[in-house]
C-alpha cells in the first residue's frame, strides 16, 4: 500500500506499508524426499541427521518459514525543496524512515528502524551542495550469513557532496 502527497509546493511526502505472510508452496519432490529422510533419522533416534537443518528442512524435520521475509515493512519520507530568499539559491532537505519487523525463524533479521537524512543548498540548475547521514541512529543488525559468518549492515555514514553541471 502506498500513499504519496504534495501538501504544498516543494513539499513531498510518502508512506509505504507492506504486509506479508510468506510461505513455501509447491515444494519440490527433492525437498520432500530430504524432509522424509530427516524425519526417518529423527524417528530412529539417530544422533547424526545429515538431511536435517539443510536448505528448507529444519532440525524438527519441518519445512522452515522463509527467511528475510518480514511480516511488516514501513517506509516514510518527507522532502522539501524551496527558495531561501538569496538570489538564485534554494534549499533542500529530506528525512527518510524505514521499519522492518523481524522475519520468522531468522536470527539474522531482528526488527529495526533506519533513519536517513540530508540537507543542502541549490544554485539554480548549476550546482548543489548536500550533507547526508545514512543510518543516522547507527542501528546494527545482521543482513546475511555465509559459511558460519554473519555480516552486519552498513554503520552510520556521513557524507558531503558537491555536484556541478557543466554546460
Amino acid at each position: 500500500m502506498e500513499l504519496n502527497a504534495q501538501p504544498m509546493r516543494g513539499l513531498n511526502t510518502y508512506i509505504n506499508l507492506g504486509f506479508q505472510d510468506a510461505k513455501y508452496v509447491d515444494i519440490a519432490p527433492t525437498i520432500r524426499n530430504q524432509q522424509a529422510k530427516c524425519r526417518a533419522s529423527i524417528a530412529a533416534g539417530a544422533t547424526a541427521r545429515p538431511r536435517c537443518v539443510q536448505g528448507r528442512v529444519n532440525a524438527a524435520g519441518e519445512i522452515s518459514a522463509p527467511i528475510r521475509a518480514p511480516k511488516v515493512s514501513i517506509s516514510a519520507s518527507v522532502s522539501y525543496t524551496g527558495p531561501t530568499g538569496w538570489s538564485n539559491v534554494g534549499a533542500t532537505g529530506a528525512l527518510n524512515l524505514s521499519f522492518q519487523s523481524p522475519a520468522a525463524e531468522s536470527a539474522l533479521s531482528a526488527a529495526h528502524t533506519v533513519i536517513n537524512a540530508s540537507i543542502g543548498l541549490l544554485g539554480g540548475e548549476v550546482w548543489m551542495r548536500t550533507a547526508n547521514c545514512s543510518n543516522c541512529s547507527n542501528k546494527k543488525w545482521f543482513t546475511a550469513s555465509l559459511a558460519g559468518l554473519n555480516y552486519l549492515n552498513d554503520s552510520r555514514r556521513y557524507s558531503v557532496k558537491l555536484n556541478y553541471t557543466f554546460k
